[in-house]
């Protein structure tokens, strides 16, 4: 249902969400795409880009509103920037900027420079109107380096949904080529190092010698890292969403071992389908899901006490009801499209 334009958008404007990594599988793509479809429910009809050359054919003066996505090395991303600010139009942004992630570049390389481009450039915060920040370690991260407004409107997801049961569960895991033995869902993207393959590989290692069904499922292209035909790894590649919806609802719990993660996208939408979730300390949701109780959190690296968890986790099917009946509260109350939807416009509006 929509929450009304007449009712918190009173002011004419356009809307410009853009990205320079537009359409790439995974990563923030899909939070523009569900903002665009809720904005058009709401009568808005925001322009989508991820080129500079469609800003510039853009027109509109200080009741335009673009919103660049993402902290990363681009050109497009720092031109549309610029360029926003010299039209005199609105910018907001959304960086997706966790700070932990500035520790995580070590090494010579591009991780040299990746840790110089982070030292510098969360200080383009400082020419936007505002800031949309996923948490609130990162709107303190930006209020204190000079952002002149930040406000903290996580990512979302479209609904919620129920744990399979029976034959329902049955055929789920069919579809994923996993039977009942105990199953910890992962979900793999671009990159292992981050993502922490090699540390789940461990992990897994130690999960099998203490319950030698154990199985890691596996969703998602790309490299799996030191999780690479080890056994009891069953990989799907990149999936449909109805199978990775299979997925999420018939897991027994989803492991998140990642260096880094900005937000955890995958922790929301398996909160959303009731699953428990065991997160390393590099993901920004750890603070959440300790306090709630809708999971564990286990110190990255450590892979004996992370396969303990899991082996606990597994094992005490009232803690995963529990914890996974938190976690769909938590996305009920605080992760849902419409939340979302309200407090972008209420943002957009007040800088127009």
């Amino acid at each position: 249902m929509g929450i009304g334009p007449a009712a918190c958008w009173n002011n004419p404007v356009n809307v410009v969400l853009f990205f320079a990594g537009l359409g790439e599988r995974g990563g923030i793509s899909p939070d523009l795409w569900h903002l665009e479809a809720a904005l058009k429910e709401e009568g808005i009809h925001p322009k989508v880009a991820n080129r500079l050359r469609d800003l510039v054919r853009l027109k509109g003066g200080k009741k335009t509103v673009v919103n660049v996505y993402g902290c990363l090395p681009s050109a497009r991303n720092i031109g549309a920037m610029v360029l926003t600010r010299l039209r005199g139009q609105r910018l907001v942004w959304t960086p997706v900027f966790h700070p932990r992630r500035r520790s995580i570049w070590k090494g010579a390389g591009l991780y040299r420079i990746m840790g110089v481009f982070d030292l510098a450039a969360p200080y383009l915060a400082r020419i936007t109107h505002a800031v949309s920040a996923a948490t609130e370690e990162e709107a303190m991260f930006f209020d204190a380096i000079g952002a002149p407004r930040t406000e903290i409107i996580p990512l979302v997801v479209n609904e919620l949904h129920q744990r399979l049961q029976g034959p329902e569960r049955a055929n789920a895991r069919r579809r994923l080529g996993v039977g009942e033995e105990p199953v910890v869902l992962l979900i793999a993207a671009h990159s292992p190092r981050r993502k922490g393959m090699d540390f789940a590989a461990d992990v897994l290692a130690e999960l099998r010698s203490k319950l030698p069904l154990a199985i890691f499922l596996v969703v998602g292209g790309g490299d799996l890292g030191g999780l690479d035909g080890r056994p009891g790894v069953k990989a799907t590649g990149w999936c449909s969403a109805d199978l990775l919806l299979d997925a999420y609802r018939s897991a027994d719990v989803l492991f998140v071992p990642s260096l880094y993660e900005q937000f955890s996208r995958a922790t929301i939408e398996a909160w959303a389908c009731e699953l428990p979730v065991v997160l390393s300390d590099g993901v920004a949701l750890a603070p959440i899901a300790r306090r709630s109780g809708a999971g564990i959190v286990v110190a990255l690296q450590d892979a004996s006490a992370a396969a303990k968890v899991l082996v606990d986790a597994l094992s005490n099917s009232d803690w995963r009801h529990q914890a996974g009946r938190r976690g769909h509260d938590l996305v009920k109350d605080h992760f849902l499209r419409g939340d979302h939807l309200r407090a972008t416009l209420n943002l957009y509006r007040s800088i127009v």
